[in-house]
């Protein structure tokens, strides 16, 4: 199984996925936010989020079947 990544993002937009659109999504049963306060991003976002860890992960999803291009 190949994940591409554009095509899948462009499928959840089309049934109906806000979460990338809109910041203030919550899901179907709760509220959006009121008002969200920006943070500027790190990378990577979590401290143990490195390289071994990308490795480690890929591995993971390689073992099950999945290949990200």
């Amino acid at each position: 199984m190949t994940i591409r990544w554009k095509d899948a993002i462009i499928r959840l937009i089309a049934n109906g996925a806000t979460l990338f659109i809109e910041e203030s999504h919550r899901g179907k049963s709760v509220e959006p936010y009121e008002s969200i306060k920006k943070l500027d991003l790190t990378y990577p976002i979590y401290p143990d989020h490195d390289d071994e860890y990308l490795k480690e992960c890929l591995e993971n999803l390689g073992d099950k079947g999945g290949d990200i291009e």
